[in-house]
């Protein structure tokens, strides 16, 4: 909610970590680059929720797009380009970020 840059957050990533008493798997600057990229994805997903959310009545359905990602999941890849209505309860369990 503070615009903080990735670069901000790998700086403070160990004071952060021991304010919690928080252990990290993997490097440091790796690690802070997963939680920050994926705090990122969470954010920018919560905002288009609100957006569906306020718009579905005209427009009442999904579709699933795949990521792209370099290693994708045999699953993520099915569904991929599938069309159901936003209020399908699919949904509640397959809205990014699903991974």
């Amino acid at each position: 909610s503070e615009g903080k840059s990735l670069n901000w957050f790998k700086s403070e990533f160990k004071h952060i970590v021991a304010k919690h008493g928080w252990e990290h798997n993997g490097h440091a600057n790796w690690r802070s680059q997963v939680i920050y990229e994926t705090n990122l994805r969470q954010s920018y997903t919560a905002g288009r929720e609100q957006q569906i959310e306020q718009i579905k009545h005209r427009r009442p359905y999904g579709i699933y797009k795949h990521s792209g990602s370099e290693h994708p999941r045999h699953d993520h890849l099915s569904w991929n380009n599938m069309v159901l209505p936003l209020d399908d309860p699919w949904w509640k369990t397959h809205t990014p970020i699903n991974g």
